[in-house]
């Protein structure tokens, strides 16, 4: 997660509704790509405040990463 970008978020909703226009996608597909679609952050509180929610109990040494 990086800092909060409007046209990022718009490009992930939109490739979202592109799955969902797939006419053969399960319906069970649909119900949880409908649920992350609806939950894609368009404004930069409410982004922020899951990028705290998700990162609050991580200690250092599990986010860091050498390649």
């Amino acid at each position: 997660m990086g800092p909060f970008d409007i046209d990022r978020q718009l490009a992930r909703r939109e490739s979202v509704k592109r799955l969902l226009d797939q006419p053969n996608l399960p319906e069970s597909a649909r119900d949880l790509w409908c649920r992350v679609l609806n939950n894609i952050a368009l404004d930069e509180h409410t982004y922020n405040e899951r990028v705290r929610e998700t990162y609050r109990n991580h200690r250092k040494e599990l986010v860091e990463w050498n390649p």
